[in-house]
């Protein structure tokens, strides 16, 4: 039976633990020029039903060349040519 400084122990970080993987991506995140968000907004579908693609706000979140903050939407067709 483990008492609760074992499971603590059991539980440290490893090298591969998500502890460095949240440290990885706050170093992208820093040196990265550019970070886009994307959020789906809607299926867009033809008028005899099939799938025509998908319909994305796309917004600025970090841009080192000009003020973030823009949007647009794009529409990425489906299937992916």
């Amino acid at each position: 039976m483990l008492r609760d400084d074992d499971r603590t122990a059991a539980t440290s970080s490893l090298p591969g633990d998500a502890g460095s993987d949240a440290e990885a991506d706050d170093a992208i995140r820093y040196y990265a020029s550019m970070i886009l968000a994307f959020q789906r907004s809607a299926w867009v579908f033809r008028r005899d039903g099939d799938l025509e693609g998908l319909l994305v706000d796309a917004t600025v979140v970090k841009n080192r060349l000009a003020p973030p903050g823009r949007n647009c939407r794009l529409l990425i067709p489906y299937p992916i040519p």
